[in-house]
């Protein structure tokens, strides 16, 4: 009874500094990655964890019996879930693999601006909840009463909060580009005008003299 309850001990501790041991890595690879992309990834689990944990549509029947929720992955939802957990899979992987973000860069041609790789996919996402809304509003008064729940509503407001965030940030690069752009010309402008320029100092180079012959 004694060498059960040690081997099991020794177990749990095993299990308890394997846990703490991902848990560290985890945390060293996430205080490497750059401000922005720690912001992104924070925002896309507090994203992810109120998709899968909380209800999206409660249905409760009009005589008063037992109501029923829709859910991200449920059956009756399995198509608008396959678009949303592609664009959030997307997302994470984007941010995650380099070699991810390389191919992306490569193939959709988003390399300057990544913001606007982000703003496309969450602009997908908020269509799509705000379409779910509109059709709920649409049916809500017919057989049921079907009301979008308190996840619902977090998860759109983060969505448009993401949307909004990229939407600035495509505007601060596009304006830090446009500058640059600006003072590249100017200079290519200062150098063409300094290769166009006479050279008026061959006109004072002593070979040139003619000498005075006495």
């Amino acid at each position: 009874m004694v060498q059960r309850k040690s081997s099991h001990h020794r177990t749990q501790e095993a299990i308890t500094q394997q846990a703490s041991a991902v848990f560290n890595t985890a945390v060293y690879r996430f205080g490497r990655f750059p401000l922005a992309s720690r912001v992104a990834l924070v925002f896309l689990g507090v994203l992810t964890f109120f998709f899968v944990f909380f209800p999206l549509v409660r249905f409760a029947a009009l005589d008063g019996s037992a109501s029923s929720v829709l859910r991200f992955l449920s059956l009756w939802f399995w198509k608008s879930s396959v678009v949303i957990l592609v664009v959030l899979a997307t997302l994470w992987w984007r941010y995650l693999s380099p070699r991810f973000k390389q191919t992306v860069h490569n193939t959709l041609g988003f390399k300057d601006n990544d913001y606007l790789f982000s703003f496309f996919l969450l602009f997908i996402l908020l269509s799509l909840l705000v379409g779910v809304q509109e059709t709920i509003a649409f049916a809500s008064d017919i057989t049921t009463t079907v009301s979008v729940t308190f996840g619902y509503y977090v998860v759109l407001l983060l969505t448009l909060a993401g949307l909004i965030y990229s939407l600035l940030k495509l505007l601060d690069e596009a304006k830090i580009m446009r500058k640059t752009d600006f003072m590249g010309f100017i200079q290519s402008s200062k150098k063409e005008d300094n290769d166009h320029r006479p050279d008026v100092s061959s006109l004072f180079d002593s070979d040139d003299i003619p000498e005075d012959n006495e």
